[in-house]
């Protein structure tokens, strides 16, 4: 227990120990000073209103997601090959935290002529599937060149990147 010097500390002690306080006074003698603190001994609670619990059905529906990755321009060029990019994306893309875990949960499959169609019956993002595209044109060294643009929901394509013809400018001067 600690030594509790003065009146004054009496004082404060029975002040904060009556009801509307209910707090431990701890008083500590230091090298020429006197120090107070006070620690509360119960906590007093606000009662809330609970949100009312939703019932949930047996089984969670399903989202079936579809998104297409359109690379015919790059791909009617000869620079881009499509069946490379369709086993990168077999090969890389997470189900659970592992590759490789596709099974029927996510279905990626070439479609016409440049298009990559993936269908995924868990949460897929779009942005997941940007980033992808964008390591495997980093891989194959055609960052450069292409981008990866969404034109509407779910459906991203490979352009090429406007390029300015400096020589051209030249020459008109």
């Amino acid at each position: 227990q600690h030594q509790v010097g003065g009146h004054l500390a009496e004082w404060v002690e029975s002040l904060f120990s009556s009801p509307p306080f209910n707090h431990t006074t701890h008083i500590y003698k230091g090298a020429g000073f006197d120090l107070f603190a006070f620690f509360p001994t119960k906590t007093h609670s606000i009662p809330l209103k609970m949100a009312p619990q939703t019932k949930k059905s047996g089984k969670a529906q399903k989202q079936t997601k579809k998104f297409i990755i359109n690379a015919q321009q790059p791909a009617n060029d000869k620079i881009f090959d499509v069946s490379a990019f369709e086993k990168f994306l077999q090969e890389t893309i997470k189900v659970e935290g592992r590759t490789n875990n596709l099974g029927d949960n996510v279905i990626v499959q070439q479609q016409g002529e440049g298009k990559i169609e993936i269908i995924a019956h868990n949460e897929l993002s779009g942005r997941y599937l940007k980033y992808l595209t964008k390591k495997f044109l980093k891989k194959q060294q055609l960052r450069d060149w292409l981008r990866v643009v969404s034109t509407s929901r779910g459906v991203y394509e490979l352009k090429f990147f406007n390029v300015v013809n400096d020589e051209a400018d030249e020459d008109d001067e």
